[in-house]
């Protein structure tokens, strides 16, 4: 499913939007950051989960456009493939 397959006047979408929930955490530089495994535990099997196989370099964001078509979930795809620097391209 796609963000455009959603009825925009519902609120479905920022239900698929997560960032309210996770704890936001202050690193050592004083920059602020959520923690997504103190937060959330995604029980899954590998198995049950599609492969996407860029063709090239890109970043997490314009995967998760690709997949999902909304660079919002791009934080889903980082935490399931456990993406600790989510700025190096994939």
């Amino acid at each position: 499913m796609k963000i455009s397959d959603i009825d925009s006047e519902s609120n479905v979408v920022s239900m698929l939007d997560f960032e309210n929930f996770f704890d936001i955490t202050t690193d050592r530089n004083g920059y602020k950051r959520y923690n997504l495994n103190s937060t959330l535990y995604l029980n899954y099997s590998y198995g049950d989960l599609l492969e996407y196989v860029p063709s090239h370099d890109l970043h997490w964001t314009t995967v998760s456009y690709n997949i999902y078509g909304t660079t919002r979930l791009a934080w889903l795809l980082c935490k399931i493939n456990k993406i600790s620097d989510p700025i190096r391209p994939v």
